[in-house]
């Protein structure tokens, strides 16, 4: 605000207008039961971006009335209510996206709602903060607009090109209509043509490196037996000891949660840091399965233990029923 408006008083009124924004989104946030937490903290500092937004418009339009020569009644009165509805009009917008998640019910509702409460309440709390206070403090500190006496020329010069580059750019989108048409339709279906090859999933993955593999061998086996198939384990995992920073396995005990027989074995290894290595968790772990099917005697699973979400392989299928 400074480097642009050139005026430190205008960027106080902006500093001013923010933490009132946020202590009525506070206040709000109290009376409908919400707290604060990772999820609201998130949707305060989403919602803070999108506050500042409605004043800035606000306070421009003040300036450039009060840089024309008008009075400061009449700079806050006409700036403010001349674009007043397109400022409404540009929340609501916002609002009616984060609104609706309000009436989501399940998990989705106790995950979501608490966000889209937080973002909203700010918007409505920077939206009257705009057209209330902006103005009134504008009456007040914008007591005399300061014109350029040549301070930050560096500034003013990169606006000049920016300007001047804009202005030839949409002299150019003016001129050639038709292919600016064209090139937006292509720009477009070239867009929703990628769209098979990005994927999708419901939780993104995180790489912490983490791996557990579950070994169970025929019911009943010996602990010799069991250990003879960890052998041959151990020998598949040496090529990719080098990822590895711990390798920890529990032979008979069933592993982290205790109990089990002596036919269990378990792994919980622990790779190195993300950037240290070249294959990430997911691939380490498919190699791995791939390794580790072909020994006879024993049903392997490798798994991933990254963030605590793991939802098991993309396909499951379980068979039950009677042992007779």
């Amino acid at each position: 605000m400074l480097l642009f408006l050139k005026s430190i008083r205008a960027t106080i009124v902006i500093g001013v207008s923010i933490p009132i924004a946020v202590i009525s989104t506070f206040a709000l946030m109290y009376f409908t039961g919400q707290t604060l937490n990772v999820l609201t903290l998130g949707g305060l500092a989403l919602g803070i971006g999108m506050m500042v937004d409605s004043s800035i418009v606000i306070l421009e339009n003040i300036y450039s009335y009060r840089q024309r020569g008008y009075s400061l009644f009449e700079s806050a009165t006409k700036g403010a209510s001349e674009l007043a509805p397109a400022v409404i009009a540009s929340t609501t917008t916002t609002l009616v996206v984060f609104l609706p998640i309000v009436f989501v019910e399940g998990i989705a509702s106790d995950l979501f709602t608490p966000l889209a409460l937080t973002v909203s309440f700010s918007l409505i709390a920077s939206l009257v903060v705009a057209i209330t206070l902006v103005p009134m403090l504008s009456s007040k500190l914008l007591a005399s607009a300061m014109e350029d006496h040549g301070r930050r020329y560096w500034f003013n010069r990169v606006m000049e090109r920016v300007n001047q580059a804009y202005a030839n750019g949409l002299k150019r989108v003016l001129k050639f209509r038709k292919t600016t048409i064209a090139a937006t339709i292509i720009a477009i279906a070239g867009s929703l043509a990628l769209i098979p090859f990005i994927g999708a999933e419901f939780i993104p993955g995180a790489d912490q490196g983490q791996m557990q593999i579950s070994l169970e061998t025929t019911p009943g086996s010996s602990f010799e037996h069991t250990q003879k198939i960890v052998n041959q384990v151990n020998e598949e995992l040496k090529p990719y000891e080098k990822y590895m920073e711990t390798n920890y396995v529990s032979v008979g005990g069933g592993g982290m949660m205790g109990g089990g027989g002596s036919d269990t074995a378990t792994y919980m290894i622990q790779l190195l840091p993300a950037s240290e290595r070249d294959m990430t968790t997911v691939d380490l772990v498919e190699k791995l399965d791939e390794k580790l099917a072909t020994i006879a005697g024993a049903e392997i699973k490798v798994s991933s233990m990254d963030s605590g979400m793991n939802m098991g392989s993309p396909i499951q299928i379980e068979l039950s029923g009677p042992r007779t």
